[in-house]
C-alpha cells in the first residue's frame, strides 16, 4: 500500500478492497445458511418423529434444544436482511415468505424506480435519457453562477469570546471517537462505501487507531483526503404521481469515515451555537425548545384581538435552502462570529471538497462536484445552515427598526 496515501485513504483502501469480495461471499453466505437451516430443521423434524414413539434421551432433548437455538439466530439475521429491504410491521409480526410480504417489497421498489421525466415538456421513458437528464439538472443546480457575490457586513452579529472562538477541546481520542459514533444510527444508508455504521462499531477496537490516525489528520492538516467526501443523492417521491425532478426530495447518503469526522465537528458546533444565534430562533438549538416560537406567536395573536390591535405577521418559507447557500457569505457570517481560522478551514474542507453521485434506480451517474449548498443528510449541514440565517434575522430586524416592515 503506498505510504504517500493520508490516513483517510489507508483507511478507505482496505474498506474498498473489501467491497467487492463481500458482494461475492453474501450471496454464498445466504445460500449456506438456507441450507444449514434445511438440514437443521430436517434433524429437529426426525426427533421429533422419535419423539411420538419414544421419550427422547437427555442427549437427544439437547441436541433438539441446541438445533432449535441455532434455527432461530439464523432467521433472525434473515428478518434483520429484510427489514433493510422493507421496512414494515410485517417483518416483525408476520410471516417474511407470504405472498403479501413479497408483494409489498415488489411495490416498493416500483413505487421508488423513476419511470420517467417531463422533459422539454415531453414525456420521456428512456432509462439513458432519463438519467442524462438527472445528472444534467443536478450538477448545474449545484454550480454557483456567481460565486463572488456582495458580502453581508454587520456589526449586529453575536461573536465568540476568545476563549470559545477555536472551538477548541482535547484532540480527538478513541474516547470521542467512540461516542459520535455509538451515537449514531447503526441501519442509517450507507453511503459510497457501502458501510453501515454498525460495522464500525462492531470492529471498532480492530479498526480504532485507523480512524483516529484519520480523525487526527483532518484535525492538523484541514484537509479531507480525495474521495473521502464523496456522497450519493438518492430522491424521494414528495408527490404521488411525479413529472419533474422538482417532484423529488433529495437526501445524501455519506460515507462512514466522512459521517464520524463530520458528527465529531456538529458536537463541537452544537455547544457554542446559542452563543452567537439570536435568542429569538429555538430550533435546533441546544437548551432551547422548538416551539416556543409557535407558543410565542399564539400569545400575540391572543394579545391583540383582546386589545384590538392590529399587527402584521411575516411568514417566511425557505425555498431550497440547504441547496442555496453561498460559501462566501458563510465563511463571512462565521468570520464575523468571530469562528477562529482553524474553524474556518475545516468548513471550507468540508464544503470545497464535497462530490457527488445521483442514484437512478440503482445506478449512479458521474460524479460531479459541488460549488454552493449544502447536503441534506451530512450531520453539520443543518448547524450551518443555522449560521447561516442568522444574516436573515438580522436584516429582518434592521427593517423592523427603520419602519421597512
Amino acid at each position: 500500500m503506498p505510504t504517500s496515501m493520508s490516513y483517510s485513504r489507508v483507511l478507505g483502501y482496505p474498506l474498498g478492497v473489501l467491497g467487492p469480495l463481500i458482494g461475492v461471499w453474501l450471496p454464498q453466505l445466504n445460500m449456506s445458511r438456507i441450507s444449514f437451516v434445511i438440514g437443521i430443521k430436517t434433524k429437529v423434524e426426525t426427533l421429533d418423529s422419535i419423539a411420538e414413539s419414544r421419550v427422547l434421551s437427555k442427549m437427544e432433548r439437547r441436541v433438539r434444544q441446541e438445533d432449535l437455538h441455532k434455527i432461530l439466530e439464523i432467521e433472525q439475521l434473515i428478518k434483520l436482511d429484510l427489514q433493510r429491504k422493507d421496512k414494515i410491521k410485517w417483518v416483525k409480526d408476520g410471516d417474511e415468505n407470504s405472498r403479501f410480504f413479497h408483494g409489498s417489497l415488489k411495490h416498493k421498489n416500483w413505487k421508488n424506480k423513476i419511470h420517467g421525466l417531463n422533459i422539454n415538456g415531453v414525456w420521456n421513458s428512456d432509462p439513458k435519457a432519463v438519467k442524462t437528464e438527472i445528472f444534467n439538472f443536478f450538477a448545474e443546480k449545484f454550480r454557483d453562477k456567481w460565486p463572488h457575490k456582495p458580502k453581508f457586513i454587520n456589526s449586529k452579529f453575536k461573536q465568540l469570546s476568545t476563549a470559545q472562538s477555536s472551538i477548541r477541546e482535547p484532540e480527538f481520542t478513541i474516547q470521542k471517537i467512540k461516542y459520535v459514533v455509538w451515537r449514531c444510527g447503526s441501519e442509517k444508508a450507507p453511503g459510497p462505501d457501502g458501510y453501515y455504521l454498525k460495522i464500525l462499531k462492531a470492529h471498532l477496537d480492530t479498526i480504532g487507531g485507523d480512524i483516529t490516525r484519520s480523525v487526527k489528520h483532518f484535525e492538523l492538516n484541514d484537509t479531507l483526503a480525495p474521495g473521502c467526501n464523496s456522497s450519493n443523492v438518492i430522491l424521494i417521491l414528495k408527490v404521488p404521481d411525479p413529472l419533474n425532478l422538482c417532484d423529488y426530495r433529495r437526501i445524501s447518503l455519506i460515507g462512514s469515515m466522512y459521517k464520524v469526522i463530520a458528527k465529531l465537528l456538529a458536537t463541537r458546533l452544537k455547544k457554542v451555537i446559542r452563543v452567537v444565534v439570536d435568542e429569538t430562533r429555538s430550533a435546533y438549538i441546544q437548551g432551547r425548545f422548538i416551539l416556543d416560537g409557535s407558543l410565542v406567536i399564539n400569545e400575540i395573536v391572543s394579545w391583540a384581538k383582546h386589545n384590538k390591535k392590529k399587527k402584521f405577521l411575516f411568514k417566511i418559507d425557505f425555498e431550497k435552502a440547504f441547496d442555496s447557500i453561498n460559501w462566501g457569505y458563510l465563511d463571512s457570517v462565521m468570520e464575523q462570529m468571530n469562528f477562529s481560522c482553524r474553524w474556518r478551514n475545516w468548513i471550507s474542507s468540508w464544503l470545497s471538497l464535497a462530490k457527488t453521485s445521483i442514484l437512478v434506480n440503482g445506478s449512479l451517474t458521474k460524479e460531479f462536484p459541488i460549488s454552493k449548498g449544502v447536503r441534506q443528510g451530512d450531520p453539520l449541514s443543518l448547524f450551518v445552515l443555522i449560521l447561516a440565517m442568522e444574516g436573515l434575522n438580522i436584516a429582518v430586524k434592521r427593517a423592523c427598526e427603520n419602519f421597512i416592515v
